[in-house]
């Protein structure tokens, strides 16, 4: 008797067996089904799912989350006055604005 493979759902796969189930009623024997998993695997994604929820109110988070926004939209500002000209085949041109390395790049 050959074993079967191992299956791995995604993220997405779970968060959609699990919506399944919360928010439109679908009975989790028939989720579970649709699946191929047994129901222990179910609950198992769904205590994973609501385990999270905090996480996603955080104000942490949502300070975090701007935070990265405005670093991505400074850095976007940056490299528009990157100057690049190309002379020849050969050689490449580039005016550089020099400001300090943030510490999360590693310089060798």
């Amino acid at each position: 008797m050959s074993r079967r493979p191992r299956r791995r759902f995604s993220d997405v796969q779970k968060t959609k067996a699990v919506l399944a189930h919360v928010q439109d009623g679908v009975p989790v024997s028939q989720v579970c089904e649709d699946l191929g998993v047994h129901p222990n695997q179910y609950y198992d994604c769904q205590k994973q799912a609501f385990s999270g929820l905090p996480h996603v109110f955080s104000r942490d988070t949502i300070r975090q989350e701007l935070s990265h926004q405005r670093e991505v939209a400074n850095l976007k500002a940056k490299l528009s006055q990157f100057e690049v000209a190309f002379t020849n085949h050969e050689e490449i041109t580039c005016t550089l604005i020099f400001s300090p390395i943030p510490a999360y790049i590693s310089v060798q």
